[in-house]
Parts: structure tokens; C-alpha cells; sequence
């Protein structure tokens, strides 16, 4: 499972992986194909692979 945001280590969902049993198998990064950005009805965020290569590495 990938995840970003707020299920990532130290950040506010996390627990919600690990009550599960999940562990952190490898740290890592995007392509430069991606964005990052904030949903303001949730206020969380949103990954989104972006075709054009304008995104950057997350």
C-alpha cells in the first residue's frame, strides 16, 4: 500500500495504519509527474499524477 498525506509516519492517521498491523517497509518519491494538492472541502491532501511533466518529485 502506498499512501501520502495524512497517514504518512508522524502525521495525524497514521494509528490508523498500525492498529492494522502495518509497518513502514521504504521511504520514497514521486516522478516528476505528480502534484500535490490541498482539498479545501476536507482540508486534506490529494495526490495527482499530472501527464504534462509540469509536477515535481513529492
Amino acid at each position: 500500500m502506498v499512501v501520502c498525506g495524512a497517514h504518512l509516519k508522524e502525521q495525524p492517521l497514521y494509528w490508523q495504519l498500525t492498529k492494522r498491523g502495518e509497518q513502514l517497509f521504504q521511504k520514497t518519491t514521486t516522478s516528476h509527474q505528480y502534484r500535490l494538492y490541498v482539498l479545501p472541502e476536507e482540508e486534506r491532501p490529494a495526490l495527482v499524477r499530472d501527464e504534462s511533466g509540469d509536477g515535481q518529485a513529492i
